[in-house]
């Protein structure tokens, strides 16, 4: 049983989900079968580890069935029967918390049971309730042409074409659910371009940006519109920094306006673009990206179901190291160590605090530190093989430097989940830092103007490389 669909489920569920699965499977009106009930209630006694002993089979049936032969298809049955109530169950639970979605729908069957001075004042609550959200979305654009289709029409069957344009406010409210969401949707995959490889086609993007470049006013003034069309711009013109700024500024203003999930996404965008500023050795973005990170914390919108994400928590001790903010970098170190998921909260602590101390130069106890975690993440994974590299470097550890480099190539090169652009960086990295060794190395054997030479040749390529 323990490995069935119907323990993977209830496994997922919180203690109080569980305990309002439990209320929903006791109502008269979703389930009348009492086997079930009584399966749902031992169940529950068992989460969330659901040990395999008390989950046999057999003593299951029993419990539910003292006085008959085990049965298992007769088991199977009510399991399947409970599995499709936890599934109604979470529809449920996903219709009750879309207010708009419920009264939408309530509206649309009271069309034909209520008076019209009714349902039309039903609908104009539903707009003004709507107009008064906090948080706005997409789907606010869209809720909003429905209810203003759903006027259109009843002024239409009512011959009162004069008393409001709702024809023309329910195409200008799915020109803007069009445009957010189709925005949303190139900027994620020009994202996902640059970060796995992976080729997509944007058919309509060219006319998009002619249609909002000249309506700037109507469009660009939407902060939803606005906050997507310059994500994507700092992704279609990355070299142009005005983008950026303008997306900053436009966060600052409006990004509380927005579902905290949705206003994550946009601050990750913002952030990811100030990552690839400073990986092509723009500096001062380092700064830029500090600030939004000390944003996200003082809004809590980092936090992924309480919990932090751990690349999010080791960009943070990065940024901050090579700031020289290090009192702080120590004091986030320990602070947010236990807002880390608890499997991997020790190696994420530990990775981090290592990286902490090679910033520091404490080269001893940050080599110890690393020699003590497995990563299997490949995020994780490349980061400590170059921190172990660099610290080979310093340390001037001839050896262990002369094998790193070796795993690292053929590491980078035989994992076929890093990106192109990520291959690119570390074997870059690779490169330099062996001319840069090589080059210290024959330094006290090597006339001064010949190195110096050589040294300022090195720094040109470095620098030309993007």
């Amino acid at each position: 049983m323990q490995q069935s669909k119907l323990i993977v489920h209830l496994k997922a569920l919180s203690r109080p989900e569980l305990n309002r699965l439990r209320d929903f499977v006791h109502s008269p009106y979703y389930n009348k079968h009492p086997k079930v009930t009584a399966l749902m209630d031992l169940l529950c006694e068992l989460h969330p580890d659901f040990e395999a002993e008390p989950l046999d089979k057999k003593k299951v049936f029993k419990k539910l069935f003292p006085k008959q032969k085990f049965e298992e298809q007769k088991l199977s049955h009510l399991m399947n029967y409970l599995l499709k109530l936890l599934e109604q169950f979470l529809a449920t639970e996903a219709f009750e918390a879309d207010d708009f979605l419920r009264k939408y729908l309530a509206v649309q069957e009271l069309k034909t049971k209520v008076p019209g001075k009714i349902y039309e004042r039903k609908l104009q609550q539903m707009l003004k309730n709507l107009d008064k959200k906090d948080q706005l979305s997409a789907d606010y654009f869209l809720y909003k042409g429905k209810a203003e289709a759903e006027l259109d029409e009843f002024y239409i069957n009512r011959k009162k074409r004069t008393k409001a344009n709702f024809l023309q406010k329910k195409s200008d409210s799915l020109d803007h659910f069009f445009l957010a969401t189709k925005l949303q949707y190139y900027c994620d995959m020009l994202n996902r371009s640059n970060v796995l490889n992976i080729e997509y086609d944007y058919p309509l993007l060219d006319a998009l940006l002619q249609l909002i470049a000249s309506n700037q006013e109507k469009y660009l003034g939407n902060p939803l519109i606005g906050i997507y069309y310059r994500i994507l711009m700092t992704l279609y013109e990355p070299d142009a920094e005005q983008h950026f700024s303008a997306l900053k500024n436009n966060l600052l203003q409006f990004s509380s306006e927005f579902p905290q999930q949705e206003a994550k996404a946009m601050y990750d965008y913002a952030q990811n673009y100030c990552i690839k500023r400073i990986n092509q050795g723009d500096s001062k973005y380092l700064r830029e990206l500090l600030d939004l990170y000390q944003l996200m914390l003082e809004k809590e919108l980092i936090f992924e179901k309480g919990l932090f994400p751990p690349s999010d928590f080791k960009n943070i001790v990065t940024i901050a190291c090579r700031l020289s903010e290090f009192e702080w970098t120590e004091s986030f170190i320990h602070r947010y160590k236990n807002k880390l998921d608890e499997k991997i909260r020790e190696d994420v602590f530990q990775y981090n605090l290592a990286a902490f101390y090679y910033e520091k130069n404490d080269f001893e106890k940050a080599l110890q530190l690393l020699h003590t975690v497995q990563f299997t993440d490949t995020y994780f994974a490349l980061g400590a093989r170059s921190m172990l590299m660099k610290i080979y470097f310093e340390m001037e550890e001839d050896d262990a430097l002369d094998a790193h480099f070796h795993a690292f190539k053929i590491y980078l090169l035989r994992n076929k989940v890093i990106s192109a652009y990520q291959r690119k960086v570390h074997l870059n990295f690779i490169r330099f830092t062996k001319r840069i060794y090589s080059l210290k190395n024959k330094k006290p054997y090597t006339a001064k103007k010949t190195f110096d030479q050589s040294l300022k040749k090195l720094r040109q390529q470095i620098d030309k490389s993007k």
